[in-house]
């Protein structure tokens, strides 16, 4: 029993792939993670402020991860993840009850664990999508000037909803008239569903940022999508947040908007592979996960799925773990 006691995913203290739970960083990491535990910016199901620990709970089933060894990715015939020092920060203590003041404690919060780790990537999990903006402002006045891919249904440019400015509807537009990251380089990619309304496209219009609607994804290819932003960011710094709700929800219910049509795995491995071997990706989210409308935590082990993908092109010294005849001998 005692050769078990450390591999076993529900045995422990629950971190991101069972990495060990550090209160700061030494500066020898590759990749923090950091929980930011808060739904108080939905506007329709709550349920994200438990993201973060439902997607530590679905990555602990690889527990086993050796650092030594790496991750297989049988289907590529690949190890990832080898000698890649991953360690997790747990959650913000965020305050409860003001908005305002949850993002702050988020910006400031952020800024103050990675200031002087500008080496170690940053990933992040939420949450609903109002914490992309303190987190992308921390990342910008670490960084300087940077740009924003957005991976989601919806735009998020709402001035305000029902008067709070600070919501999941509003942090795209936050970024850029309060975190200052330039329009031309923000991206956005997967729109659908009914649920972009009027103002929020005519905030992306008269901003001019880019807009690949799921229609557009089709029809243009990945490959063709992820040049167009090469284009124009070249090597700049990006900031990739990923809303679960790009998917398709048939494989990812539990989120609090879902949008039929959205992307595949297979459509979001590809596009996440593609952004992040063309790309200098220095930090990443994935929000508004709701373990709670979730089913047998799929929607949860999506997310770290495609977490893992990200970090495999990130850290891309891949080897080939196959024969040319496909076996493992």
């Amino acid at each position: 029993m005692s050769a078990y006691k450390d591999v076993t995913p529900f045995s422990g203290i629950q971190t991101f792939l069972g990495r060990d739970h550090v209160h700061s960083l030494s500066g020898d990491e590759d990749v923090a993670v950091l929980g930011i535990p808060i739904d108080s910016g939905v506007s329709y199901m709550p349920g994200a402020r438990l993201g973060p620990s439902g997607i530590r709970r679905a990555s602990m089933i690889y527990k086993f991860y050796n650092v030594n060894e790496g991750l297989l990715d049988i289907l590529r015939g690949k190890v990832i993840l080898r000698n890649v020092k991953i360690v997790d920060l747990g959650d913000i203590d965020v305050p409860f009850g003001d908005q305002k003041e949850a993002m702050n404690t988020i910006y400031r919060k952020v800024l103050s664990l990675f200031s002087k780790n500008m080496e170690t990537f940053r990933l992040f999990l939420g949450g609903d999508h109002s914490v992309t903006f303190p987190l992308v402002k921390a990342v910008k006045d670490s960084y300087g000037d940077i740009g924003l891919v957005q991976i989601d249904a919806h735009l998020d440019m709402l001035s305000s909803y029902i008067g709070n400015a600070y919501t999941h509807g509003s942090p795209i537009l936050r970024c850029i008239d309060e975190a200052e990251i330039k329009p031309n380089k923000v991206f956005q990619i997967g729109m659908r569903g009914f649920l972009n309304s009027h103002e929020s496209l005519r905030s992306a219009k008269k901003l001019r940022t880019t807009i690949f609607t799921m229609r557009e994804v089709k029809r243009l290819g990945i490959e063709n999508i992820t040049c167009r932003v090469r284009e124009e960011v070249k090597n700049t710094p990006i900031y990739l947040t990923f809303d679960i709700d790009a998917m398709d929800p048939s494989i990812a219910p539990g989120t609090g908007i879902p949008e039929p049509g959205g992307f595949s795995h297979d459509e979001a491995l590809e596009l996440i592979d593609s952004l992040f071997s063309s790309l200098n990706i220095v930090a990443m989210d994935v929000v508004e996960v709701s373990p709670l409308l979730d089913i047998n935590d799929i929607t949860s082990k999506l997310a770290v799925s495609i977490i893992l993908e990200a970090l495999g092109v990130k850290f891309s010294i891949y080897q080939n773990e196959l024969s040319h005849n496909n076996k493992f001998i």
